[in-house]
């Protein structure tokens, strides 16, 4: 599709698997070297329950997302819901966030959502490689330990600048992986604050 990165491990022929053993795969290569490897993995808190809807249209119309599909995918996850036991049905609730997560156009939508921030990323942090699954969000990078560490640390800032702008809230599920351990506890921890640090 028009709105995919090379940062995108979703799609046909391609799965969650393949893109974390593809990453598996690396580290172990590098780690055999001297070099430090650390890989940072993202997760969304309530990612398509939160998604801030005009945020999501204003970028879509950016992108040129076709405007028909755009207006037709957006009414069907806008349609009020309602909860269902047995035969009764409260009454119908109103949504202004959210996107359904079964719905084939749901990936599409991320995907319209990232790909600006994520290519941004990519573009300023070239020793960062940052991949995105869907909403799972992995960033790796291998080298001198000192840079190594500087190196992700500004990325993962800027990630985390762009999902604070995005209204995204980043879980506390993410995890942060490195051959030298004692690095880990170098990293800023609180993803929801990261925003708020100056780039070095």
């Amino acid at each position: 599709m028009f709105n995919t990165g090379p940062f995108d491990t979703a799609g046909k022929g391609k799965s969650a698997l393949l893109a974390a053993a593809y990453r598996s795969i690396k580290a172990e290569v590098y780690g055999q070297t001297e070099d430090q490897v650390i890989t940072v993995l993202h997760d969304f808190e309530k990612f398509f329950d939160t998604l801030d809807l005009p945020v999501l249209i204003e970028q879509a119309l950016e992108l040129d997302f076709p405007i028909l599909d755009l207006a037709l995918t957006i009414m069907q996850h806008t349609a009020p819901r309602n909860i269902q036991c047995d035969s009764f049905c409260n009454k119908p609730i109103l949504l202004n966030r959210s996107i359904l997560a079964g719905c084939r156009h749901s990936v599409a939508l991320t995907r319209v959502l990232m790909l600006t921030g994520i290519t941004k990323i990519n573009i300023e942090h070239p020793p960062v490689s940052t991949d995105v699954y869907v909403d799972d969000t992995a960033m790796h990078t291998y080298g001198e330990r000192q840079e190594s560490l500087d190196n992700i640390t500004n990325a993962v800032i800027d990630f985390a600048t762009f999902a604070h702008n995005k209204h995204l809230k980043l879980s506390h599920k993410g995890v942060i992986v490195a051959k030298y351990n004692k690095m880990v506890n170098k990293l800023p921890l609180d993803s929801n604050k990261m925003h708020k640090l100056p780039s070095q």
